[in-house]
């Protein structure tokens, strides 16, 4: 599988994300986001294999799909604009935002 997403999708303030089977390049799902992004997704598997996909927003959202279906698993919300792609360290997610702040996000 292969996920990207799309920035100004359909308008200035939106975005969309999709997942394609990297043998066929149909398309397998697709998340329209209600805010554009300009960090590229970051994706984690567990220690059963279970794939995580991690995508922050414009509007300072921290979005967890599952990997397999694209669905929210989780959601949080920083102050500002998340511009950089989220970075996996052990078993945290570093996300660095437009306040000049660097946040450390445990994950169990």
């Amino acid at each position: 599988m292969v996920v990207f997403t799309l920035a100004y999708y359909q308008t200035v303030d939106r975005g969309l994300m999709v997942a394609l089977d990297k043998t066929t390049g149909g398309e397998l799902w697709r998340w329209e986001m209600t805010n554009y992004s300009w960090s590229s997704p970051t994706g984690v598997y567990d220690g059963e294999g279970n794939g995580y996909i991690v995508q922050c927003d414009s509007a300072g959202n921290i979005n967890m799909l599952a990997g397999n279906s694209g669905s929210i698993l989780a959601k949080l919300k920083l102050p500002n604009n998340i511009q950089s792609t989220p970075v996996f360290y052990k078993d945290s997610i570093l996300i660095a935002e437009r306040g000049n702040k660097l946040y450390k996000i445990s994950v169990q």
